[in-house]
């Protein structure tokens, strides 16, 4: 079951792991939701009904059926909610346009451990795995267009990015909050946070630059002194 607003608002999915995504489309409130054994699905909150799923892709070579678990999702660019990209537990990255068909129209696979977080901005899907990889990507070539952001030591869980300014935020095992540039790649923020990190989200403040937040500092240390 999944809470959606309050205790009476639930929607009863199996009872299995569900990754969730909340979005705002231009027809109504919708939710997406995927997990282990769960191709991604999206609801109407209103109705509380599945309005959409997926289907699994076609069987492997040896006529098997292909696991499903989905353990990060996201919905891309402003389709209305209608294009969303899957990370798999199978480290496959899976692009979906509900507006064409259930499968995915593109697969890629991406190293060898879970896809454990992910966001996007415009075009680009950003993602991190359990070794500490970052990576950005363009669903318009997944596979020539790839960008990587270097910093993570530990296993990723929270990945987000800035919707104005060009930032990047990733949290995970190694209990350090890490800020990129999105164009120069470089890291222009780290710190220490002293537990284990599953989530992060930017508020819709303006970043402040660093000499700013000098400046806060030195007014807090003047309060200080006037009170001693």
């Amino acid at each position: 079951e999944l809470s959606v607003g309050s205790s009476s608002d639930l929607i009863n999915d199996g009872g299995l792991e569900i990754q969730k995504d909340g979005f705002e489309s231009p027809y109504s409130a919708l939710i997406a939701t995927a997990g282990k054994e769960q191709e991604l699905k999206l609801w109407d909150l209103e109705t509380q009904k599945s309005v959409w799923q997926a289907k699994n892709v076609p069987r492997d070579e040896l006529d098997l059926r292909v696991p499903v678990w989905a353990r990060s999702l996201s919905e891309v660019g402003e389709s209305g909610g209608n294009v969303f990209c899957v990370g798999t537990q199978y480290h496959q990255l899976r692009l979906y346009d509900r507006r064409t068909k259930r499968r995915p129209v593109q697969e890629l696979n991406w190293g060898e451990l879970p896809i454990t977080c992910m966001t996007s901005r415009g075009d680009n899907v950003f993602f991190g795995n359990g070794k500490g990889d970052l990576t950005r990507v363009d669903i318009r070539a997944l596979t020539r267009d790839v960008v990587k952001y270097k910093g993570a030591v530990g296993g990723l869980r929270g990945v987000a990015v800035h919707q104005t300014e060009p930032y990047l935020a990733s949290v995970g095992l190694d209990r350090h909050l890490r800020v990129h540039d999105i164009n120069t790649r470089e890291m222009v923020h780290k710190f220490y946070l002293k537990h284990k990190l599953n989530c992060v989200v930017f508020t819709s403040e303006r970043v402040r630059e660093k000499e700013e937040e000098e400046d806060v500092w030195e007014i807090l240390e003047g309060v200080k002194r006037r009170k001693i």
